[in-house]
C-alpha cells in the first residue's frame, strides 16, 4: 500500500474556450487547481483575472421575476455554459413589464374595491330608511356628508345645533352611530371643521351611486362582483404567462448559477496575455483521463511539473492513497502525506493489536460492535471483532466476570498497560518510518 505520487498539472489553452475548460473541470473531483494569486509572483507579464457579478445579478433578477410570478425555482435542468446577458436581461425586462401591467390594473381594481367597500357598508347600515342619495349629492346649493361618529361624541353634537346645518341619524350601533348632515356651500367648511373635531368618519360615495339607498346599494354590488371577476381575468393572465415562461425561467436559473460558480473559479486562471493558463494537483493515475475530457478543444498544451516546483510554503499538496476496503478507513488514524511512506496498514494492524490487549473483553466488545452497526462505522468493526478475539484468550466481562479456565490469564492492569507502550512504541516507529 503506498501514497500515489502527485504532479502539478499545467494547462495552457485559447482564451474564447475559457468557460468550457472551467465547465470540465466544475466535473472532474481529481483535479485541484492553484489559485492564481499564489502563483503570479512567481512568474512575469502575467495577471490574474478577476470574478465578475454579472451571472450572480442575472440569478438575482431571475429569482425576482420568479417570485413575482409566484414559480418555485430549482435547479433540476442542465445547465448552459454561455447565455447573452443582453438578451436574456431584455428578456426578463419584458417579462416583468407585462407582469407591471397586470399589477397596475389589480392595484387600481382593489383601491376602488376598498372605497367602495367602506361605502357598501355604510349603505347597508341605511336600509332601515328610504334616502334618495342621488338627489342629496346632486343639490345645487347644499352639500351632503356621509359617515359615522362613535356613541361618546354624539353627547357634544347637542353644543352645535345652532349652527347652520341639519342632520339625521340612520342607524346607531353598539360603538357608533352613522348618520348624515348637510349645510349650504357656503357654511360646508365651518361645518366640516366642527366634525372634523368630534372624529366624524366621513364616508366618500362614488359617482356610480345613483337613486335611493336601496339602488346605489345594488349597483355598487353589481360593480364589486365585476371588478372582482376581473381581478381573476388579471390572474389568469399571470398564470399564462407563468405557464409559457417556466420551462425558459428553470433553465436561465440553472444556467446562472451553474456559469456564477464557473466565475468564481477564475480566481484559479492566469492570464498570459494571448492564452489563459491553469496548474493545479493530480496523481498521476489519473492524468491520462483528465487530459481525454479536453479532447475536443483545440491547442491545448499541458505539461507536468513535480509538486516542488511551486515554492509557496502554504500550498497543500492533495493526497491519494490505494487502500481499499477497511484500510482506507484507517487513514484517518494514518495521516499519508505526498512523498511520504504510507504507513496505514502498520496503523490497522497496530491499533488491532491494542483494542484485542486492552479491550479483549466480551462486554466491550459487543458495546463496540454495537456501535459500529449503528454508525455504519467500518474502522469500528474491525476493532470490535479484535476485541472479541482478546474477549476470547482473556475470558472476561467488562473486567469483573472471568470464565476458567482462561486461555491467556493476564490481569487486567498488565493489560492496559502493556497495551499503552504498545500503542506509544508503535506510533512512534510509524512515523519513523513515514518520513
Amino acid at each position: 500500500m503506498a501514497v500515489i505520487e502527485t504532479k502539478i498539472l499545467n494547462l495552457v489553452f485559447p482564451k474564447e474556450n475559457l468557460m468550457e475548460v472551467l465547465d470540465i473541470l466544475d466535473h472532474s473531483e481529481f483535479y485541484h487547481p492553484i489559485p492564481s494569486s499564489q502563483l503570479a509572483h512567481e512568474l512575469k507579464d502575467v495577471h490574474t483575472l478577476t470574478p465578475t457579478r454579472d451571472y450572480e445579478d442575472l440569478q438575482r433578477e431571475v429569482v425576482d421575476s420568479a417570485k413575482r410570478l409566484h414559480l418555485d425555482l430549482n435547479a433540476e435542468l442542465s445547465p448552459d455554459i454561455s447565455v447573452d446577458l443582453e438578451a436574456t436581461k431584455k428578456y426578463l425586462n419584458d417579462i416583468n413589464a407585462q407582469i407591471d401591467e397586470i399589477d397596475k390594473i389589480k392595484e387600481n381594481i382593489l383601491h376602488d374595491l376598498n372605497e367602495n367597500k367602506e361605502v357598501i357598508e355604510f349603505l347597508n347600515k341605511c336600509t332601515t330608511k328610504n334616502i334618495n342619495v342621488e338627489d342629496l349629492m346632486n343639490a345645487n346649493y347644499l352639500t351632503v356628508r356621509f359617515g359615522s361618529l362613535d356613541n361618546s361624541q354624539m353627547d357634544n353634537l347637542k353644543y352645535y345645533l345652532e349652527r347652520p346645518f341639519v342632520y339625521d341619524f340612520l342607524k346607531k350601533g353598539a360603538k357608533e352611530t352613522w348618520l348624515y348632515y348637510i349645510a349650504t356651500n357656503k357654511d360646508i367648511g365651518e361645518i366640516d371643521n366642527i366634525f372634523g373635531a368630534l372624529n366624524f368618519k366621513k364616508i366618500e360615495m362614488p359617482k356610480i351611486v345613483h337613486g335611493t339607498n336601496t339602488d346605489a346599494l345594488n349597483a355598487l354590488n353589481e360593480q364589486k362582483n365585476a371588478m372582482d371577476e376581473y381581478i381573476i381575468h388579471m390572474d389568469g393572465k399571470l398564470d399564462l404567462i407563468k405557464d409559457k415562461e417556466t420551462l425558459k425561467l428553470q433553465k436561465l436559473y440553472a444556467t446562472a448559477l451553474h456559469l456564477d460558480k464557473l466565475e468564481q473559479e477564475k480566481e484559479y486562471v492566469l492570464d498570459l496575455l494571448t492564452k489563459y493558463s491553469l496548474s493545479g494537483f493530480i496523481t498521476t493515475n489519473h492524468i491520462p483521463a483528465f487530459k481525454q475530457l479536453f479532447k475536443n478543444i483545440n491547442d491545448m498544451n499541458f505539461t507536468e511539473l513535480p509538486t516542488d516546483a511551486i515554492t509557496d510554503q502554504k500550498l497543500e499538496v492533495p493526497t491519494e492513497t490505494n487502500n481499499a476496503g477497511v484500510l482506507k478507513d484507517f487513514e484517518a488514524l494514518s495521516h499519508p502525506e505526498a512523498g511520504k511512506r504510507d504507513v496505514t496498514l502498520g496503523y490497522a494492524i497496530l491499533y488491532n493489536a491494542v483494542f484485542a490487549l486492552c479491550f479483549g473483553d466480551f462486554g466491550l466488545a459487543l458495546v463496540l460492535l454495537a456501535l459500529a452497526l449503528k454508525k455504519n462505522n467500518k474502522m469500528l468493526l474491525p476493532l470490535a471483532i479484535a476485541s472479541f478475539v482478546g474477549a476470547f484468550l482473556y475470558g472476561q466481562v467488562f473486567y469483573y466476570w472471568s470464565f476458567t479456565p482462561t486461555i491467556i490469564p493476564i490481569h487486567v492492569v498488565v493489560r492496559l498497560f502493556a497495551g499503552l507502550v504498545v500503542l506509544v512504541v508503535g506510533k512512534f516507529v510509524l512515523d519513523a518510518c513515514k518520513r
